[in-house]
């Protein structure tokens, strides 16, 4: 296991970014503790700080931010999977999707390619069927008569590209337990979940290149000593607001504000002050 002779100062770096923005979270901390989006009634705090910080990874493979060693990456994903109380060790027996391929897809690879090569390049609320026929290969009138619109097109694509291999993994679900989470994290090591939840972002218009402040926080994980449970407990913590600040561009899940007990979760983690 490698020796990081730079972790001290690494790690404090870390800390001390942590701790600005916590401070900026606690000024800004949902009145409301109350109002919190379907799928999260009654998550613990602890759930949370783990699930944010799986957000973090799952938009790290995506946006290439963090470049952890192996001892790193092993006892992140272990010390996360003890603190969220997941059983990451154990084999699950969980049952493939039960939702079939969409049929106007399951033959038309070249159409699912087309709309996401576009997505790299336009926002998907602007692609119109016209844009789909061209760079498919298709035509305007095959796509209307088969789909209907552009918005069934993307539906159909969307739900392929979750089949494909995020069905029990994907991060997006709007559902949030120690099963779901587990699956989620169980799927960093599975290179064909890996791809579907890559392809799921660029369909919601998630930008490739993490946020500045993001990028000085990996560079500090960096310099963690995977020996040191101070280090994982930071690590943990630096993770979920990466995951918190990255959650913020993607629809619909977590809600705009984190609520009190989890921005106190997350300062107990850190080691600093959180008000």
């Amino acid at each position: 296991m490698p020796l990081f002779p730079f972790s001290f100062f690494a790690v404090d770096r870390l800390r001390q970014q942590v701790g600005r923005a916590l401070k900026y979270l606690t000024s800004t901390v949902d009145a409301g503790e109350h109002d919190v989006h379907r799928g999260l009634e009654g998550v613990g705090p602890r759930l949370w700080v783990a699930s944010l910080a799986g957000e973090a990874l799952w938009l790290g493979s995506y946006q290439s931010t963090y470049d952890l060693s192996d001892a790193q990456w092993s006892a992140v994903a272990a010390h996360l999977s003890g603190y969220g109380n997941l059983p990451l060790m154990r084999p699950l027996d969980v049952a493939p999707s039960q939702r079939a391929d969409d049929a106007r897809l399951r033959d038309d690879r070249p159409l699912v390619d087309a709309v996401l090569q576009l997505s790299q390049r336009r926002r998907i609320d602007d692609l119109t069927l016209d844009d789909v026929a061209a760079a498919s290969g298709c035509t305007t009138t095959h796509l209307r008569a088969t789909f209907g619109d552009i918005d069934q097109v993307l539906i159909a694509v969307v739900r392929q590209v979750h089949d494909d291999g995020a069905a029990e993994a994907s991060p997006l679900q709007l559902h949030l337990d120690r099963h779901t989470l587990t699956m989620s994290l169980q799927g960093l090591e599975d290179e064909r979940t890996i791809t579907a939840v890559q392809r799921l972002y660029a369909l919601a218009g998630v930008s490739p290149l993490p946020r500045p402040d993001v990028r000085a926080r990996a560079r500090a994980l960096r310099g963690i000593n995977p020996r040191s449970f101070d280090h994982l407990e930071l690590a943990t913590a630096a993770l979920a607001l990466d995951g918190w600040h990255g959650a913020r561009d993607v629809p619909a899940f977590y809600p705009r504000s984190l609520p009190r007990a989890v921005v106190r979760e997350l300062g107990r983690v850190a080691r600093v002050p959180s008000s």
